[in-house]
């Protein structure tokens, strides 16, 4: 399994699209919509293919939302992208996770408390067949 990860800070992406995936752009995803806060995410697939976006307000200017994007050419059910998250990007998976589920964006991001299991909660899944 491939897995690729996108999130603009800047001008900058921190990695290359893969030309082959279904989705013409990582935007092509939209955030969840259970609200903006820390960690909630959106789950989507198409044939062969899941991407996870996440609102994430720890990687760029203070306070704002840097959607993480995560996406594997394989079929991964909530669980298994999770894991596959912290398997394939554990620096960005820890820093998620310290940062928890948290209402907007966390203050300081040096504050954050150790890491818990609760720093990606998938409210949204988009199924294209």
């Amino acid at each position: 399994m491939r897995a690729f990860f996108h999130q603009q800070v800047g001008k900058a992406a921190m990695a290359k699209w893969p030309t082959d995936a279904p989705w013409p752009s990582p935007d092509s995803n939209d955030p969840p919509t259970g609200g903006n806060d820390q960690g909630l995410a959106a789950l989507y697939h198409a044939p062969g293919w899941t991407t996870v976006v996440v609102h994430d307000y720890t990687a760029g200017k203070a306070n704002a939302d840097t959607p993480a994007i995560f996406t594997f050419d394989d079929r991964l059910e909530a669980d298994d992208a999770l894991q596959a998250i912290a398997d394939h990007f554990p620096d960005v998976a820890a820093r998620l996770n310290r940062a928890g589920k948290t209402p907007g964006p966390p203050a300081d991001p040096s504050t954050l408390g150790p890491p818990n299991a609760n720093g990606i909660t998938i409210v949204d899944v988009f199924d294209a067949h």
